[in-house]
């Protein structure tokens, strides 16, 4: 599927994909087109009126001989800074209550929003136009008019303007001010990093540190006194060890003397005694003494035997074991009073700073006053500065030698500038195809189903049993033509009343019903030989269509044999839904298999060849009563009624039901559902089961109309559905 996926789409793929997805492209695209069409219908619409003011040189200037149009483009910047700057547009703001055509808010904001609204375009060589924009096509022919009249009135003014002393004023005062504003942030920086522990600013991270110092304090404290404990503890234990002379060893036996140690010593004696009779030159003492040190020489050349060592006892054992404990605990102690010592430290040059805060804000306030005033002052100098600037560049305006005098005055608009309807509903009509085309392929990409049976077979290699169509709903039974031995009236004439998709009983001529008994035919040729076989009929999910497709094998089965439809799905019991039966309480395969011993012909109902044994009512534990005994037996039981049995099992991913049944059956029939079942899910539910009991695929609703085979089907209809 990959390498289909990669594959270059034709003509046809992409129209298949419009087909398919024709709503993930439809829905977006008039979500898209409503919205711009409902914006477009209630926007409010917008006006713009403009006077025309022309620009013409004075004759009493050398200037005038200069080109018009290039004044004009230079005294752009200028003539806007003379609109907005100075009093001539707030004077318009206040005549005509324009504050209050703009949302509430940050004043400097909605000022902007009012400027945003006066537009200066040049018109040719000598003349421009000053616009103004509003809700209110009255309102915008007004102000235009009202900003060039105070415009020209204020440019035409020939008086002179004595400036240069202000300004040289101005300047020294700012420069003066500059250089104080200086002076005292040195001095307040200067102030703070001297004392940058104990500022203001400071307080409450010091307090939190003082709270966090005195919670480790009480800890230390804490661990200090459980130190005391335990050694007092061990000290009172290693008393009373030593109380009870527990470590007062026995004296070691001695090691055993071997003979020669003990002829050396006897040796020994009779010299001893040889000696206190004779002197030392007598010869029986000169003889001994060699035997003696002959002896002597032999016993050192020997082997010393090792004395047998004495076991260390338990209580020596724990004595020293609390001797080392007390020693760790004496060092823990040490370590920890050193640290509680560094804390208190810690703790008093904290209290230090929070004391001392109190004198350096003191010490602050007045410097930081002086300093917002200072700053004030200069603000508004600078201010004033500004302003002088703006009426030099006024005067610059007035005595270039150009004169400005309006030529035509805005008049009230007819038709508004914005929004542009048919322009946003063109945009929103492009923006909406693109998103539901988008939408569209989005769709398809990600959809991860099979669409069609060579797709299929060519990812999973399954064998495809029968392609099954996908099934309209009959809009009146009563208008089909049904004979009186016709499947549909016998039905109906037993009480059932199936549902549409039930083909095989109510349309046994369609293409849907001729699947169904191909499937039944491919059933009974590899079934040949077997006694009843049992059919289990599953999904991998729920929604695929496995209820429908065993009931319609059933029937499809049931014109040449016995058949039993088993509704197993004791969770969500539907067959006799889609049949339109109804049974009675107690009367369900739940029922049966709690009495294996009652007659099976109770619990079912019959037509035909046909016979059905409901699910019941809906059971909370299900999956003990599939995996009783009695559900076997009473397998074994039907295979000597009938000739093919037919199970409709829950689906195998939600539950582990249909995997009991599995056992139970002969051969499973997996239901498949084009453009539904997900490849990941159809996967997982294969490695669950035993692929050996694996008959084949029944591919249910597929698209047959739009398939390469459709002209098969399509004759089919015309040559022969339609003469029978």
């Amino acid at each position: 599927m990959d390498s289909q996926k990669n594959a270059p789409a034709s003509v046809t793929d992409l129209w298949n994909v419009a087909r398919r997805r024709k709503l993930h492209a439809i829905i977006p695209a008039l979500l898209v087109i409503f919205g711009v069409s409902a914006y477009v219908y209630f926007a409010p619409s917008k006006y713009q009126a403009k006077t025309l003011i022309a620009v013409s040189s004075g004759a009493e200037t050398p200037s005038s001989s200069a080109d018009p149009a290039g004044r004009v483009q230079s005294q752009v910047r200028t003539v806007r800074e003379v609109l907005f700057e100075g009093p001539l547009f707030q004077s318009v703001i206040q005549q005509y209550n324009l504050l209050n055509t703009v949302p509430p808010g940050d004043p400097a904001r909605r000022l902007d929003t009012l400027k945003s609204r006066v537009s200066i375009d040049i018109d040719g060589e000598d003349a421009f136009y000053v616009g103004y924009e509003s809700a209110d096509r009255q309102q915008a022919a007004d102000v235009a008019n009202r900003i060039a009249e105070l415009f020209v009135a204020q440019t035409s003014e020939r008086h002179e303007l004595q400036t240069t002393r202000q300004t040289e004023i101005t300047d020294s005062g700012i420069d003066k001010l500059r250089v104080r504003l200086g002076d005292l942030d040195s001095r307040i920086q200067k102030y703070k990093q001297s004392a940058i522990e104990e500022l203001p600013e400071r307080a409450d991270a010091n307090l939190k540190q003082i709270e966090a110092l005195q919670a480790q304090i009480q800890d230390k404290a804490k661990t200090l006194a459980d130190d005391d404990a335990r050694r007092a503890g061990i000290v009172s234990e290693m008393a009373e060890i030593e109380r009870k002379g527990l470590l007062n060893p026995p004296a070691a036996e001695p090691a055993p003397k071997s003979a020669n140690q003990i002829k050396l010593e006897t040796e020994k004696r009779e010299l001893e005694s040889l000696r206190a009779r004779y002197t030392p030159k007598y010869p029986e003492v000169i003889v001994k003494e060699g035997e003696v040190r002959e002896l002597q020489r032999i016993v050192d050349l020997e082997p010393r035997p090792i004395a047998p060592t004495r076991a260390v006892t338990p209580t020596e054992l724990r004595y020293t074991q609390l001797k080392a404990d007390l020693d760790a605990i004496d060092r823990h102690v040490l370590n920890v009073r050193q640290e509680r010592n560094n804390l208190s430290d810690q703790l008093a040059s904290s209290r230090q700073h929070v004391n001392a805060t109190p004198r350096h804000e003191q010490a602050l306030t007045p410097l930081m006053r002086e300093y917002d005033i200072t700053k004030a002052e200069y603000e508004a100098l600078l201010q004033k500065q500004n302003n002088t600037t703006r009426d030099e560049q006024l005067q610059k305006v007035a005595n270039n030698g150009l004169v400005f005098r309006v030529v035509q005055p805005a008049r009230v608009p007819l038709d508004p500038v914005s929004p542009n309807r048919l322009r946003l509903l063109a945009l929103g009509l492009l923006a909406g195809i693109v998103l539901g085309i988008a939408t569209a392929f989005l769709a398809e990409h990600v959809d991860s189903s099979f669409r069609d049976v060579e797709e299929f077979q060519n990812q999973t290699g399954l064998t495809v049993l029968s392609i099954i169509p996908r099934l309209k709903k009959l809009k009146d039974l009563k208008k089909k033509r049904t004979s009186p031995n016709s499947l549909a009236l016998q039905y109906s004439e037993g009480g059932y009343k199936p549902a549409p998709t039930i083909v095989s009983i109510l349309d046994p001529q369609s293409l849907a019903s001729e699947q169904y008994q191909i499937l039944a035919m491919r059933l009974r040729n590899s079934s040949k030989g077997e006694k009843c076989p049992i059919l289990l009929v599953t999904s991998a999910s729920g929604g695929e269509g496995k209820t429908v497709s065993s009931i319609n094998l059933a029937v499809a089965l049931s014109e040449q044999s016995r058949v039993l439809l088993v509704d197993a799905d004791l969770r969500r019991p539907k067959v006799h839904d889609y049949l339109g039966l109804n049974i009675l309480e107690g009367r369900g395969l739940g029922d049966l298999i709690f009495r294996p011993e009652d007659s099976l012909s109770k619990y079912t109902r019959k037509i035909e060849n046909l016979t059905i044994l409901p699910g019941g009512a809906h059971i909370e534990h299900p999956l003990a009563i599939l995996a009783s005994p009695a559900l076997k037996t009473l397998m074994t039981r039907a295979r000597e009624q009938f000739d093919f049995i037919v199970i409709d099992s829950p689906p195998i991913m939600p539950v582990a039901d249909g995997l009991i049944l599995r056992g139970l059956s002969d051969y499973v029939l997996l239901v498949v559902r084009a453009g539904y079942t997900a490849r990941a899910v159809l996967r997982r539910a294969l490695d669950s089961m035993d692929s050996s009991h694996l008959a084949g695929v029944v591919l249910n609703d597929v698209d047959i109309r739009h398939s390469r085979y459709a002209y098969a089907y399509k004759y089919y209809q015309k040559s022969y559905i339609r003469r029978t």
